[in-house]
């Protein structure tokens, strides 16, 4: 009753935590969910965060060379390439190839005229409309009649001929309106304005985690600008995040798919309110119809360009999901663990219990086994001693018994010694060539007396390679089980072969006639302390004989098998290697 105590608490111990388990896993999945939730959230918070000031720094930086030709005091003279030439030399300042050209336009009866600043010459030339101006041309024949006053502010790309192009109204008291038109390089324009600008709210960290592009309105050509110039144009169809650049709405995010506007994430966002506003007219984002009130691009190009970010893996959606399955799998993976353990735990107990119980009953085994020799030996010193046997005959037979007692006794304690030793790894064996047919008729002749050994040994068998005294153990301890375990009716009877198994190995069989072993049994029969069924409680033994011999085989470099079948006896095989002779 004492020894199923453990057990039981045990068994109630797996029970409560295979009920634990599953239970810790659905919170486990829910919790992850929740944890999937804010982490979009968070994602979602910094990337509309990023975007918004990303926005806000690119229109301070375009307005602040803009507003450079955005004079509010007239010069002392009329003529404005003076002028021109002061105010392109600060716009160049920060970025001396950013402008490309500088244009003034005005309403003259005959129409808009142009003139471009030659900075070379430092003079106004007048010229003919580019044709690449020519979208820009007739925007502006719309907007200011034959007074010169200002129409509605109509809509209009900034982009003309490949390269950016921006009015900017001088505001200097003339008769007429004049506007300066600002022409960047396209180039230095995505290859050195607006890297710093996104360098500086979606550093290398996010870089490699999102794609970011600007794009003209509708996305219909290539990107005006990419982080990584090995993007596909079409990766920006579907993005995480749609910011237009340009007009009262700058800086706030709406629905990828379009309008209405939003947080940038969706159309369930919150919508830009007054008090949005008004902080962004403060922030320069709104203004006049070309240019802000801080310089900044007016609501004339509002939505010409927006700002698109798009998660590396496809969208936020994959990201988040992956990172789901991703935390799914480590948390389940550990329950899994978790899981395991307990049951690796109950079956290491399980084994340790039986191996304990294996070790009692091998105790017992043996202190039987060692009681009964040394009672025999006793008994016959005792009559001996006494005068109770006094014919020499008797004597004599006396001393056998007590010779072949004590010669059991020592191979008993051999054999407790030689497991010990090769259960701690000590064992030292000395390999050499040795004759298989000296091993046998050595071993044989020790069991002569009173068994019948049918011997089948090959001619010319080649040397083995083989420890001298392990390999006699082993075969001694087959031939012992073979006599113990094989009694037929016409007494002890068991086969001893050897032969040539292939080029490189030598057998040697063992084979007796007695009732076989069980096949329960054959997968068990090498472990230590085990017993088959077939083997009775009379039979001496302590369980150890087959395990030294698969280990001291194991030792040497060879392997030992069994074969059985019930009632036809068993047959056990050494295999050896064979030294092979080189001939001259």
């Amino acid at each position: 009753m004492r020894g199923s105590r453990p057990s039981r608490t045990i068994y109630i111990v797996l029970g409560v935590l295979l009920v634990l388990l599953p239970l810790l896993a659905v919170l486990q999945y829910r919790w992850i969910g929740e944890v999937s939730q804010a982490d979009r959230r968070r994602l979602e918070e910094h990337l509309n965060q990023a975007g918004m000031q990303f926005v806000a720094d690119f229109n301070r930086e375009l307005g602040r060379v803009l507003t450079t030709f955005q004079v509010r005091n007239p010069p002392d003279s009329p003529d404005l390439a003076p002028w021109f030439l002061q105010q392109s030399e600060e716009a160049a300042a920060s970025y001396p190839s950013l402008i490309k050209r500088v244009f003034l336009m005005r309403r003259t009866e005959g129409g808009l005229t142009l003139q471009q600043f030659n900075p070379q010459a430092g003079e106004l030339e007048s010229v003919e409309w580019p044709p690449e101006f020519k979208v820009l041309h007739d925007t502006f024949d719309v907007r200011m009649d034959s007074s010169g006053r200002s129409g509605p502010p109509p809509q209009m790309d900034p982009m003309s001929g490949g390269n950016p192009v921006f009015p900017v109204p001088a505001r200097i008291p003339m008769a007429q309106p004049v506007w300066a038109l600002v022409e960047f390089n396209a180039e230095v324009f995505s290859q050195e304005f607006l890297p710093p600008v996104v360098a500086r709210h979606f550093p290398e960290t996010d870089k490699a985690q999102y794609r970011i592009a600007i794009l003209k309105r509708g996305g219909a050509t290539a990107p005006i600008f990419k982080s990584d110039s090995s993007i596909a144009d079409d990766e920006f169809a579907k993005p995480d995040l749609r910011l237009p650049l340009f007009g009262p709405d700058a800086g706030r995010g709406r629905p990828p798919a379009g309008p209405p506007p939003g947080n940038g994430f969706g159309p369930g966002g919150p919508r830009p309110g007054r008090g949005d506003r008004a902080r962004g007219e403060r922030r320069g984002m709104a203004g006049p119809p070309f240019v802000g009130t801080r310089g900044g691009p007016g609501p004339a190009l509002a939505g010409a360009w927006e700002l698109v970010v798009r998660h590396r893996s496809g969208s936020l959606d994959t990201a988040i999901e992956s990172l789901r399955r991703r935390n799914l799998a480590i948390s389940f993976g550990i329950l899994l663990l978790l899981a395991s353990s307990v049951v690796l735990v109950v079956i290491s107990s399980h084994r340790a219990r039986s191996l304990a119980q294996l070790q009692m009953d091998f105790v017992a085994r043996v202190s039987h086994e060692l009681r009964t020799p040394l009672a025999i030996i006793r008994s016959a010193a005792y009559n001996v001693a006494n005068g109770v046997v006094s014919d020499e005959k008797e004597v004599r037979e006396y001393a056998t018994m007590v010779q072949a007692e004590g010669q059991r006794l020592s191979t008993m304690v051999d054999q407790i010694l030689s497991f010990s030793r090769t259960e701690k790894g000590r064992g030292a064996y000395d390999v050499q060539a040795l004759d298989v047919s000296a091993i046998i008729d050595r071993v044989v002749g020790l069991h002569q007396a009173g068994s019948v050994i049918d011997l089948d040994i090959a001619a010319n068998l080649p040397r083995v390679k083989a420890d001298e005294r392990a390999l006699t153990d082993c075969l001694q301890n087959l031939v012992s089980n073979a006599l113990k375990y094989g009694e037929a009716n016409a007494g002890k009877r068991i086969k001893v072969e050897a032969r040539r198994s292939d080029s490189n190995t030598v057998i040697i069989s063992v084979a007796d006639s007695g009732p076989g072993i069980d096949a329960a049994d054959l997968p068990h029969i090498f472990e230590p302390f085990y017993r088959g069924r077939n083997a009775r409680s009379d039979t001496p033994g302590s369980g150890l004989g087959l395990n030294l011999v698969r280990r001291l085989m194991t030792a040497q470099g060879g392997k030992v098998t069994v074969e059985s079948q019930p009632s036809r006896g068993a047959r056990f095989t050494l295999h050896l290697a064979a030294v092979v002779e080189r001939t001259a």
